[in-house]
């Protein structure tokens, strides 16, 4: 199980059901994830790293989200 920042820097394909561990069930490949390379300024890192910690919530959860009302506030 991944602590920490290690939960924002890694995603995890298990997922904690209340101390059993168990796979999420495969995607088609069209519904994968895709992963790409981001850089942040260092304060909008450790900013990212301390909400992630708290919330126990991984890096690219909270830029999907933050991104998906992005793009919502925007009509894209």
């Amino acid at each position: 199980r991944l602590v920490g920042s290690e939960m924002c820097i890694r995603d995890s394909c298990y997922i904690d059901t209340g101390g059993d561990i168990m796979a999420h069930p495969k995607k088609a490949e069209k519904d994968k994830y895709k992963k790409m390379s981001i850089s942040f300024e260092p304060e909008q890192l450790n900013k990212l790293i301390s909400y992630c910690e708290k919330e126990e919530r991984t890096a690219s959860w909270v830029i999907r989200k933050a991104l998906a009302e992005w793009f919502e506030n925007h009509n894209i």
